[in-house]
């Protein structure tokens, strides 16, 4: 099901419709994309109440009732980033960026919630694999840019990897040698056939590891970003990093 830039609670609906057929003797793969840190940001509440008491202050038209202060605030937040991004970076911008950033938070913290409850309709009893990640993050005038695909800064390329399954290793466990998206595939390959070498596959299989047999090997990772048509690279190995 695409549906474009839907919000979690549309997407969780979605997905709650098919437990019938997630509940079935089958293995079954669900792979859920969630939008909703992204621009343009929403204020979600109740992690946006700071923002909107300076919003009833500052712009009190804006919080007429909630439907129009949500679509208002959308178009605020799309406008705001077009004309940032249009305009050379000035001291003032810092307190703007700065309530972007709180709408973004406000994203995630929501995205968090809803997800947290539909994992607990679609796996009551925690014994499916779970691997949360994202494609990128969103620069806020860190090095001077707004959004994604400018940099390969850690703010963008730095991703999270979260990986739960039954009986593996000691749960909260952090790994600091680095390891890339690429290798989910080959993790979830060796889980489903119990082989990771298909080939083709680029990365490594991270399932030892997750099974608590030792961090992964330190070897290069590659990153890039196409930026105003030029192509930037970037390889990092442990704690160095050259872009």
């Amino acid at each position: 099901v695409n549906e474009g830039f839907r919000d979690a609670d549309f997407v969780s609906d979605v997905v709650t419709g098919w437990l019938p057929e997630l509940s079935g003797e089958q293995p079954t793969f669900l792979w859920m994309h969630l939008f909703d840190p992204h621009d343009v940001y929403q204020a979600r509440a109740p992690w946006a109440t700071e923002f909107y008491d300076q919003m009833a202050q500052q712009r009190p038209e804006m919080l007429a009732d909630a439907a129009t202060r949500d679509r208002r605030l959308s178009m605020w937040s799309r406008l705001l980033m077009r004309d940032l991004l249009a305009a050379p970076e000035t001291a003032t911008d810092r307190a703007v960026v700065g309530t972007l950033e709180a709408l973004y938070d406000s994203e995630i913290r929501y995205m968090d919630g809803v997800l947290a409850a539909l994992m607990q309709r679609v796996d009551p009893n925690h014994d499916a694999v779970l691997i949360i990640t994202a494609d990128h993050g969103d620069e806020f005038r860190d090095h001077g840019y707004l959004g994604h695909r400018t940099t390969l800064y850690e703010e963008l390329v730095r991703v999270p990897l979260i990986i739960r399954a039954p009986g593996a290793g000691q749960p909260g466990r952090v790994i600091s040698e680095p390891v890339s998206t690429v290798d989910i595939m080959p993790t979830l390959l060796e889980l489903a056939t119990g082989d990771p070498t298909e080939a083709g596959l680029a990365g490594v299989t991270l399932w030892p590891t997750v099974l608590g047999d030792g961090a992964p090997s330190a070897r290069p990772l590659y990153t890039s970003v196409r930026r105003h048509g030029e192509e930037v690279r970037g390889v990092v190995q442990g704690e160095t990093k050259l872009t």
